[in-house]
């Protein structure tokens, strides 16, 4: 019904996935796109090895996005009764709220990383639960294999990775826990050492055969960028800079990771002498604020597209995409208002439920609690888009609807007995 066109990096990486096709691989050279971002490597390849059995155009990769928006609804319908089975009885409304989660059902537009990542990452959650449930090593091998696929479709499986070494480390019998610490030990060497195989086999196979001229990663983007982006020196708030660290990187720097990291690094040390300390953690504080409470993941931009030219927005023609051309607010301006009540009424619940763990020292969810941790961290200080918290929404959502059940519960117990 809203077959709108690909938009800013969807685009991109769904063209070079054309050009792979044909045997053209110049985005992966030094100053190219897929050379300074490697980290889109994994879904173009992913995206251009769909191609080579399917039709190759965006509801092919849409269509699969639907895919795995469903099984992220059924991965997080079985982490909850994974997590919460005295409540069996009750969890079928999580695989409704999931299924029906209207960010994940307009993403699906989105033809880059984050749902099928999502859908990956969570199924190394239920695994990683149920290996310390077992204590069976093959679903400490599964979770590995999992978090791996993840990453090579969207780097952000990291904070699932470290969520889950935590996660695992902290029930071992090391701090008098039940997990067997040698098999914790396998364990996390395993998931580790498999994390990043596929880019690392990619870039071997790759350099060898002639494919890229050099190792993959060798002139990517330093972290220090993305960290100069989301410091919060203007009113963008560690927002998309428009392209400015881009064009340092590869205009000025031609690419040179260190060169470019102490540029990066003394204009973040300018930026803070300039607007001084207190400045600059109210900076850091309404950026986190901003990010956690806005809500809508970006639906408007990368779900029903922004598109610059208005012959570019849409594919054809249905009854309904009329309602969402840029140019038409109603639409958009009502998804944005009702995303942004869900969402605060979401983060209340989980906010309650968390009050609840502390209080009566309920850890069942703590791994759940460590990958939202690690998130709060990690865009503290990286560039920030709603979307990019996407990856936690069946979290959020196991969270608040054992909340509301919660709260059922007093409810009963208060005027019924």
């Amino acid at each position: 019904m809203f077959p709108v066109n690909a938009y800013e990096d969807a685009a991109i990486v769904e063209g070079f996935a054309r050009e792979f096709l044909h045997g053209k691989f110049s985005s992966l050279g030094v100053g190219n796109y897929l050379g300074y971002y490697p980290n889109n490597i994994g879904i173009t390849l992913l995206f251009s090895f769909l191609y080579l059995f399917l039709p190759d155009n965006l509801l092919t990769l849409r269509f699969c996005n639907v895919i795995f928006s469903t099984l992220t609804a059924w991965l997080t319908y079985r982490l909850y009764k994974e997590l919460f089975p005295n409540e069996v009885n009750y969890s079928c409304g999580v695989l409704l709220m999931t299924v029906c989660f209207l960010p994940a059902i307009i993403l699906d537009n989105l033809t880059y990383g984050d749902t099928i990542s999502t859908s990956l990452c969570t199924a190394g959650l239920l695994n990683s639960v149920r290996f310390v449930r077992t204590s069976l090593v093959k679903y400490a091998i599964y979770t590995a294999l999992l978090l791996m696929l993840g990453n090579f479709t969207r780097s952000v499986a990291l904070l699932f990775l470290l969520a889950v070494l935590v996660y695992w480390t902290l029930n071992s019998k090391v701090f008098s826990r039940t997990l067997n610490s040698k098999k914790v030990i396998a364990g996390i060497i395993i998931a580790i050492f498999a994390f990043s195989l596929p880019l690392r086999l990619f870039s071997f196979i790759g350099f060898k055969s002639g494919i890229i001229d050099e190792p993959v990663g060798i002139h990517a983007n330093p972290i220090w960028r993305w960290i100069n982006i989301g410091f919060p020196s203007d009113s963008k708030l560690g927002y998309w800079d428009g392209g400015r660290n881009t064009s340092i990187f590869v205009s000025r720097y031609k690419c040179d990771p260190k060169m470019a990291s102490r540029f990066f690094i003394h204009d973040i040390i300018d930026k803070y002498e300039n607007i001084g300390r207190k400045n600059t953690l109210k900076g850091y504080i309404k950026k986190t604020f901003w990010t956690w409470t806005e809500g809508t993941y970006n639906v408007n931009f990368y779900g029903l597209s922004q598109t610059l030219k208005p012959e570019n927005f849409k594919l054809y023609n249905t009854p309904l995409i009329k309602y969402a051309e840029p140019g038409d607010k109603i639409l958009r301006g009502a998804l944005d208002w009702f995303l942004h009540t869900y969402n605060w009424i979401t983060l209340a619940l989980v906010a309650y439920y968390l009050w609840s763990c502390v209080k009566y020292r309920d850890f069942k969810t703590e791994l759940l609690v460590y990958t939202i941790l690690f998130y709060l961290g990690f865009y503290f200080f990286w560039e920030v888009k709603s979307r990019y918290l996407f990856g936690l929404y069946p979290i959020l959502i196991i969270l608040s609807y054992n909340s509301i059940g919660l709260i059922v519960k007093q409810g009963q117990r208060k005027f019924f007995h």
